[in-house]
């Protein structure tokens, strides 16, 4: 329960400031800064990272089966330390360079990682793509860099989810 209050705290203290500052019009300058440091906090709080919690189930040599909040796949571990049954914060990567042709438009709206004849799909949103084909995704709270042959018709799919099939997938443990 405590947690639940601290993670909604800053939302219900500024809600309150704005509430006492219509009543209190002379305190408006404290109460805006104050409202600002709580907006900061906020934008902290729900900031995207680069690092993705996932639970391992197994371990076969280098090769983790992992879940986390939008699906099940598999990967290989990329750490000096061998993974236990926990969680983790890793990084994960993608290597390979794809092209335009690699990617499929997604009808829904979400995030998903899955198994599929072996090979690992995952529906991801492109956030942002640069002329040297570097293309940044966000999946859930984490973001994913994959390179890819440039290819215009990428800026046409900016803020759309999209899925692809990878091989292989890279992951790093960040726990250290």
């Amino acid at each position: 329960m405590v947690v639940g209050f601290l993670a909604t705290a800053p939302v219900a203290v500024r809600w309150w400031l704005d509430q006492y500052r219509q009543r209190q019009p002379r305190l408006n300058d404290s109460a805006n800064v104050v409202i600002e440091y709580l907006n900061t906090l906020l934008i902290i709080k729900n900031e995207v990272t680069d690092k993705m919690k996932i639970y391992v189930e197994k371990v076969l040599d280098e090769v983790v089966y992992f879940s986390t909040d939008y699906g099940n796949a598999k990967g290989i571990w990329k750490g000096n330390n061998r993974p236990i049954d926990k969680v983790y914060y890793v990084e994960m990567d993608i290597d390979m360079l794809c092209d335009y042709e690699s990617f499929v438009l997604c009808d829904t709206k979400e995030y998903h990682i899955e198994m599929v004849d072996g090979n690992i799909q995952i529906t991801l949103l492109l956030l942002e793509y640069e002329e040297d084909g570097c293309a940044t995704f966000q999946f859930g709270d984490t973001i994913i860099e994959i390179e890819t042959n440039f290819d215009e018709r990428f800026y046409a799919l900016k803020n759309c989810y999209l899925t692809i099939n990878v091989e292989k997938l890279n992951i790093y443990d960040e726990n250290l």
